[in-house]
């Protein structure tokens, strides 16, 4: 994992201050500035150094998204689902490419396969916001024309990321989600998806296994 590159930073930083101090600067009376030039560039540089700081702190992968490395790879998955609660289960199968991309900050998601005997395309994005301090994904895939999208936290005892979201439903709109990504081996992982049926109560409505592609390394 790379770190964001000084020079973009230091721009950044630099049109940022100027937006803040310009403003106030152009508000001044005439002949009302008696800070000396030298004090001015000290606090000036002062504070994009510490502006550049949280913006370093900010753009840097850590340890949060070390714990996404495990999902990436090439993987064989399995799907079951079901149409409402108790309703007999409908599978299939196909191929995920996960990697990380924009310096490690973030997962993509490539998924092929089939649903209801349909070929299907999906892509998602995973990442670990550093301020918001949450993980955050989107999905969208050819199956609709709306974006799922969830955030949540990551528990170290269980190794499980669980998040919450909403989804466009055709018949009901915004709709409500719950997912958990459980890491269940060092090739296998899990993902469950749970959401409201026609009568309003929460369902397990989707589980996919994966297994590490060995063939596809």
């Amino acid at each position: 994992m790379r770190d964001v590159s000084p020079k973009l930073l230091q721009a950044v930083t630099v049109v940022v201050a100027l937006a803040m101090y310009l403003p106030v600067a152009h508000a001044e009376p005439e002949g009302s500035h008696t800070t000396s030039h030298s004090e001015g560039s000290g606090t000036a540089g002062g504070e994009q150094d510490k502006m550049m700081a949280a913006w370093q702190a900010y753009a840097a992968p850590g340890e949060h998204h070390k714990v996404l490395d495990a999902l990436a790879g090439n993987w064989k998955h399995t799907v079951t689902w079901w149409m409402a609660a108790g309703a007999p289960p409908e599978k299939s199968t196909g191929n995920s490419m996960i990697q990380w991309i924009l310096g490690g900050r973030f997962l993509q998601h490539d998924v092929t396969g089939t649903a209801m005997g349909q070929p299907f395309a999906g892509l998602g994005i995973t990442g670990y916001d550093n301020v918001r301090k949450t993980y955050n994904s989107i999905w969208l895939d050819d199956m609709g024309t709306g974006v799922m999208a969830g955030s949540g936290q990551y528990d170290k005892a269980t190794k499980t990321l669980s998040d919450k979201g909403t989804f466009t439903c055709p018949f009901r709109g915004e709709t409500p989600f719950r997912g958990k990504t459980t890491l269940t081996g060092a090739d296998t992982f899990t993902y469950e998806m749970y959401g409201p049926g026609m009568d309003g109560k929460e369902f397990l409505n989707m589980r996919i296994e994966y297994v590490r592609d060995t063939d596809r390394p």
